[in-house]
């Protein structure tokens, strides 16, 4: 996660805040507008290739150990990287066993993905998510569309419970 520290303190202009998976704060200082834009953007990039491909040396790999009903073992992502898994599907089980109600709304039994999210969500909530668009959340369903195995992973390094703890942090503290 990298969040904006500067909102409220304004000593503190171009400073971003990152936390690892580990719980682990950083809070770093940009000289500049551009420096911050172009820090944020290389770490969210690096984040998600990580995330999406599993590439680097893992120190940016979740905590979350996945079995053989997972969907991130290494050696079966390298034999088969792109082969879709669906509904029926053990990593989409394990799926739907950790995440078995939805991120935004509490609904039991989500069956739909944000795929750039990380997250399940219900069918009410999908349209929410659909009319944000793709550049915010990219939505597929669990029961009509067959998830990449890359897809997979990113859903289950991430999570309604991991998710749902890094977007709503500074709710307690927010003003309005």
């Amino acid at each position: 996660e990298v969040a904006e520290t500067s909102k409220d303190n304004h000593r503190l202009r171009f400073c971003f805040e990152i936390i690892t998976p580990h719980n682990r704060p950083y809070m770093l200082q940009a000289r500049g507008p551009r420096e911050y834009k172009a820090w944020v953007g290389t770490i969210r990039d690096a984040i998600g290739r990580e995330l999406a491909h599993g590439e680097g040396d893992g120190a940016l790999a979740s905590p979350h150990s996945f079995d053989s009903e997972g969907c991130s073992s290494p050696d079966a992502d390298k034999n088969n990287a792109d082969a879709p898994v669906g509904r029926d599907s053990a990593p989409v089980r394990a799926l739907l066993e950790a995440n078995d109600t939805c991120a935004d709304c509490g609904a039991a039994s989500p069956d739909w993905a944000s795929l750039n999210m990380g997250v399940l969500v219900c069918i009410g909530c999908s349209g929410v998510h659909r009319s944000l668009g793709v550049h915010v959340s990219k939505v597929r369903s669990l029961t009509l569309d067959r998830l990449s195995a890359a897809e997979c992973r990113v859903l289950r390094g991430l999570g309604n419970g991991t998710m749902n703890a890094i977007l709503e942090a500074g709710l307690g503290a927010a003003k309005g």
